[in-house]
């Protein structure tokens, strides 16, 4: 295994590693920047891990703004143009590596790796530890040098994991991964029985603590989210107006038109058929 360290003209270091396919870090890096520094957009194979040590920096990915905060924590999926082209307030410290991992080898993960985009979770400042475990094993010479690698590896992502499924941690539009997912599945299944339970364990979570996200994240309970989307999905089938009551009923997951005519009127004060009149008056 060999190692590459870079000169640069500001403070700090990176490592690129040399190595084959199977070994889980491709690069590691501490940075003290001027507040000037631009970041060029860059992508990697693997995913990599920013995390704000110091300072605040503004990251871009297409038309996708996160703003960092000292203790926030930024991940970016392989093959994910990103960089830093903001101006910062001040001086800025960051941690970032560059980390293999296959979610069908952790499938706890994988809701998180599920994503398309980069991905910010707040108040991640404990996880400082687990990135100076990883910077010791990668430059120390100690025997078992790998295997010491491959474990502060693993310790690395446990960190993250842990930080993605604590109920205390803040969210924001870029990190709205769960919801995304769940919105995702709806919008594909529209018809799919979706119980709390089912979504939970699609999810890798225990079905109170994926209500308690959920809330957290979207100020509405899963039951409430659910409800409001069949709701859209059989408006958009009542607009056409080429299906009958039960086909809209069963293809927008609710299990009969009486349910769904029930559910329909608490909603939007009116039945279906009512709604579905006003629509095409309206369109004359």
């Amino acid at each position: 295994m060999k190692f590459y360290k870079d000169a640069l003209s500001v403070s700090g270091f990176r490592v690129e590693v040399e190595s084959g396919p199977s070994y889980p870090v491709s690069h590691f890096g501490e940075y003290v920047l001027d507040r000037n520094h631009v970041v060029p957009f860059h992508s990697h194979a693997t995913w990599e891990l920013v995390l704000q040590a110091g300072g605040s920096s503004t990251w871009t990915e297409g038309s996708l703004t996160c703003q960092l905060e000292q203790g926030d924590l930024l991940i970016c999926p392989p093959g994910v143009p990103h960089g830093k082209a903001h101006r910062g307030p001040s001086e800025f410290r960051i941690y970032f590596a560059g980390l293999q991992m296959d979610p069908e080898r952790w499938p706890a993960l994988r809701p998180l790796l599920s994503q398309k985009h980069m991905v910010r979770i707040g108040q991640a400042g404990e996880i400082a530890k687990n990135f100076r475990i990883l910077e010791d094993e990668l430059l120390s010479k100690r025997p078992q040098q790998q295997e010491g690698v491959e474990l502060a590896w693993k310790q690395l992502w446990l960190g993250v994991y842990r930080l993605a499924c604590s109920p205390k941690r803040t969210w924001d539009q870029a990190d709205r991964w769960l919801t995304q997912r769940v919105e995702s599945l709806v919008e594909e299944q529209p018809g799919e029985r979706w119980t709390l339970q089912t979504m939970a364990r699609l999810m890798g979570y225990s079905p109170n603590h994926f209500a308690s996200l959920f809330k957290q994240q979207t100020g509405q309970t899963f039951h409430q989210y659910l409800l409001d989307a069949r709701i859209e999905t059989a408006k958009a089938a009542l607009r056409l107006g080429e299906q009958t009551l039960t086909e809209i009923a069963l293809q927008s997951g609710f299990g009969s038109s009486q349910h769904f005519s029930a559910a329909f009127c608490r909603k939007t004060g009116t039945s279906p058929s009512r709604w579905k009149s006003r629509q095409i008056s309206a369109k004359k």
